[in-house]
């Protein structure tokens, strides 16, 4: 997997097993990649092109963009409404139809007991499976350990449900301690995770890292 631009003269290559390390010390240059990944990220147009053996990807759907640590979620809406969705389609299959179909209908006679007590009738639409599944309110479950893990485990979840990513920590250095910035990366280098670290400062340099500094006059060290 590349990714180039035209703020700065040098192909970002990621190689499977290593975290690249991308430290710009100039705020300008810092501030305007990020403006312009995050805007074609929300698919606006863009000079920002990442490509996987020689096929051009959509940024919109192959970066995860993480600049918050504090609080870090994992339940984002948009995976919770992936799993409701697959929940959904499980429940209308040929293994749960029937019983679905039998609780749906069970719930509805339910209500209609319920409103026997009112002097006045109601109107009500129907459920269905999607109602049904969104009215359990599920969430992931976040049993991390630690702050790494949490991390870890919310890439996990994104792959799982959304497909392989980039992912793209921005000054994750501030966060983590050096021991527990090891782990992470042995532990994503591990999983063949896709891992670009953007840092405003030069940090101590880790096992399992190659790291590309471009300095405050834009030289690329």
């Amino acid at each position: 997997m590349k990714l180039v631009s035209e703020l700065f003269q040098e192909t970002l290559e990621f190689n499977e097993g290593e975290v690249l390390s991308l430290v710009i010390e100039n705020q300008k240059l810092m501030l305007d990649f990020l403006k312009k990944l995050y805007s074609q990220i929300n698919g606006e147009d863009g000079d920002i092109v990442l490509s996987k053996d020689n096929e051009i990807m959509k940024i919109q759907k192959m970066v995860e963009l993480i600049t918050t640590f504090v609080p870090f979620e994992i339940n984002e809406k948009r995976l919770l409404t992936k799993i409701n969705g697959l929940l959904e389609k499980e429940a209308v299959n040929e293994i749960y139809y029937n019983k679905t179909m039998l609780l749906l209908s069970e719930i509805e006679r339910y209500v209609n007991d319920l409103s026997d007590f009112f002097p006045y009738s109601f109107e009500y639409h129907g459920i269905n499976a999607a109602s049904l599944i969104k009215m359990c309110g599920i969430n992931i479950c976040d049993d991390s350990i630690n702050d790494v893990e949490r991390v870890i485990n919310y890439m996990s979840i994104v792959q799982d449900l959304l497909g392989e990513k980039l992912f793209v920590f921005v000054n994750m250095s501030l966060f983590f301690e050096h021991k527990d910035l090891q782990s992470f990366i042995d532990t994503v280098n591990a999983y063949k995770y896709n891992v670009l670290l953007i840092d405003g400062v030069e940090t101590i340099k880790l096992s399992g890292i190659r790291r590309l500094i471009i300095d405050k006059d834009l030289c690329i060290i």
